[in-house]
């Protein structure tokens, strides 16, 4: 892996997605590009307000968006291959059966390194009718 960083002003105005007047605002991040190497996969292009001043901090940006990304897709997971939006379910109860014994499959797919991409897990979502 090869990790660069550099730091960058950006602008913005103050009342964006508020009313009212609003003023620019200049707040200093960080750029952080991650090459993974023998992958051939475009650089991850990072862009944080934590401090990136060297290569152990890189690492902890790059580590930080990897188990967000994770996140994500645990719950594109859940709405796409378990239907989670499409249930309706009439009770409280019910609702905490069904998120929890999602979480469960979602957990236990994951650690086995189960992705989206894979064309079992395609399968099982047109099977469920997604």
């Amino acid at each position: 892996m090869e990790l660069a960083a550099c730091p960058l002003r950006v602008t913005y105005w103050s009342n964006v997605r508020r009313q009212g007047p609003g003023k620019p605002v200049t707040r200093e991040v960080w750029l952080v590009e991650v090459r993974v190497l023998g992958v051939g996969w475009e650089p991850w292009l990072l862009l944080t307000d934590w401090p990136t001043t060297d290569a152990q901090s890189a690492v902890r940006i790059f580590t930080m968006y990897r188990q967000r990304w994770s996140v994500e897709d645990s719950f594109k997971f859940l709405k796409t291959c378990l239907g989670w939006e499409e249930v309706q379910v009439l009770d409280w109860q019910g609702i905490r059966t069904l998120v929890a014994l999602a979480w469960v499959a979602a957990g236990f797919l994951f650690d086995l390194g189960v992705t989206f991409q894979w064309a079992e897990v395609q399968l099982l979502a047109k099977l469920g009718g997604s």
